[in-house]
């Protein structure tokens, strides 16, 4: 299989991380692609979906607010004019240049908290990208699904219209009891509510296709889908999932940023020596060290840097909680693809048999060697075999394409535009 690596294009330093640690191969799962349609209909969603131009825009205000941070470590300037009446009410100027020299380390820890919020932000911005390729995944290939169930219903509905007819015209020329006519017209009567409610469906499903994608007339090009089977082995699925997970990302970068925090709050309490230079018209220049010290209203400083310690262990539960769930999505993904992909087989030879079974009752009807109710009963097998394997396909290749998703060895690329 062609092995395709595509990157974010995401706030520029995360694209090139993410671009150097998933660029090398991996053991177990082989790096690829869903299918060319789908690809090009998760991309455009990706691309024009407001939950990722907003994801995007946070991530760039947190690199902001983290070069904001590190023009902490520069001087700060202030002036100060005033009129005073022990002057004559003749404006006085004062200036100060003050340049941090020691912070008892909040600088530092305010660099570094700035430094966690911009990869939680950046993470958050992967996670919508996922979410949203996993929402069009599903929706895209229910609109197949219910696409090929309502051509196969809809043959289904024709057949049992020609044995309606059918059995009108033997009933009339009393060949055949009424019971059958009734059976008959009472099995299309099911098939035509089974079609119509597959249509619902669809036209449901394709909303939420469209929706996604903000375009209220679209249509899939193809009824295109995963169609070959690799042996994907679960542990590989695992671990590339949880090393790979956005959200899991998110919650550690939350988890440093709430330590970040509390080093900020015990520091705030310690004394800071800055370099100060100073002009104003009494004493002239100066040139000198300051001790600065300040505290709050009794022991809120503990009690906001206890808060904070605590923020942080809750965060770094929601962890172990956020792998626990993942690993068992991954799980299940993983069985669902096996058991879809090895169903297929089955499936597809069994609409088979059961398309020849319903044509032979059916010559056997007419010769007199089976009942209507067998006749029937065949279409309906043959039915419910067709649209098994329809479902087998469909579910195999979903499953495929978010452990794709989900592992991240399928990424969409994100136009620069974007927002």
């Amino acid at each position: 299989m062609l092995m395709v690596l595509v990157a974010y294009a995401t706030p520029t330093r995360l694209a090139a991380e993410v671009t150097e640690d998933h660029g090398k191969a991996k053991s177990g799962l082989a790096t690829s692609a869903p299918s060319p349609d789908l690809s090009a209909v998760i991309t455009r969603a990706i691309n024009s979906h407001p939950s990722i131009k907003a994801a995007r825009l946070n991530a760039e205000a947190a690199g902001s607010d983290l070069k904001s941070a590190k023009w902490q470590r520069f001087p700060s300037v202030s002036l100060e004019t005033g009129v005073f009446e022990q002057d004559n009410y003749m404006p006085t100027t004062s200036a100060v240049l003050d340049l941090p020299l020691w912070t008892s380390g909040r600088i530092g820890s305010t660099i570094d908290r700035s430094e966690y919020l911009k990869q939680s932000a950046e993470a958050a911005f992967h996670e919508a990208i996922l979410e949203i390729g996993l929402a069009v995944n599903q929706s895209y290939h229910d609109v197949i699904r219910l696409n090929l169930r309502s051509d196969v219903l809809l043959s289904n509905v024709e057949e049992h219209r020609k044995m309606v007819l059918t059995m009108e015209r033997r009933v009339a020329q009393e060949v055949s009891p009424q019971v059958d006519l009734d059976l008959a017209r009472s099995r299309l009567s099911q098939v035509e509510q089974q079609f119509s409610l597959n249509k619902a469906q669809y036209d449901s499903a394709l909303q939420r296709l469209r929706e996604l994608l903000s375009d209220s007339v679209f249509l899939p090009k193809s009824q295109d889908y995963v169609n070959s089977w690799l042996n994907i082995d679960q542990e590989s699925v695992i671990a590339d999932g949880l090393a790979f997970s956005p959200r899991k990302a998110k919650l550690q970068a939350d988890a440093l940023a709430a330590g970040a925090e509390a080093k900020i709050i015990v520091a705030s309490a310690l004394p800071q020596v800055s370099g100060q230079y100073s002009y104003n018209e009494l004493y002239g220049y100066r040139f000198g060290v300051v001790l600065k010290a300040q505290t709050d209203a009794g022991f809120s400083r503990f009690a906001a840097t206890d808060a904070a310690k605590m923020r942080q262990q809750s965060v770094e539960m929601q962890v172990n909680a956020t792998e626990s769930s993942l690993r068992d999505v991954l799980v299940n993904d993983h069985i669902e693809y096996v058991y879809a992909s090895q169903r297929i087989g089955n499936a597809d030879g069994s609409a088979e048999s059961s398309r020849r079974v319903t044509e032979s009752y059916m010559r056997q009807f007419i010769s007199g060697r089976r009942g209507w109710l067998d006749v029937m009963n065949a279409v309906r097998e043959s039915t419910t075999a067709g649209l098994d394997a329809i479902d087998a396909h469909i579910n195999a290749s979903s499953a495929y394409n978010r452990i794709l998703l989900r592992t991240g060895r399928w990424r969409p690329v994100i136009s620069e535009a974007t927002p």
